[in-house]
């Protein structure tokens, strides 16, 4: 086998790449709509990058028709894949609530004003 990526890696790797780009565009951000536009994406960006990265034909796999020795590691990442994704949807879950208590908010405010 080759240590050339596959297609597979390398269209994985450019997600990585903009993942990392957006986690930079929200650090330390104090506009949380811009925030939110970012989580927005997220929530379905990254359950399907996971599924991806894990799927027959996918990373994971030939990751380990190339190396072995990288079983245990690859389980790990994919058990932390099933732990983000929890935290993912508590925190979609928890900005959809958030939109959806300020749209009701907004509706109601000519009642009081």
């Amino acid at each position: 086998m080759s240590a050339t990526p596959s297609p597979t890696g390398h269209a994985v790797e450019a997600e990585h790449q903009v993942i990392k780009k957006l986690l930079a565009t929200i650090e330390g951000q104090p506009d949380l709509s811009q925030v939110r536009e970012v989580v927005a994406r997220f929530c379905t960006m990254l359950p399907q990058h996971f599924k991806e990265e894990e799927a027959p034909n996918g990373l994971y796999e030939d990751l380990r028709a190339v190396r072995p020795s990288m079983a245990n590691a690859i389980r790990t990442l994919t058990a932390d894949h099933v732990a983000l994704n929890a935290e993912l949807q508590a925190l979609c879950d928890a900005v959809s609530a958030a939109d959806a208590a300020l749209n009701a908010m907004w509706a109601a405010k000519d009642q009081f004003v």
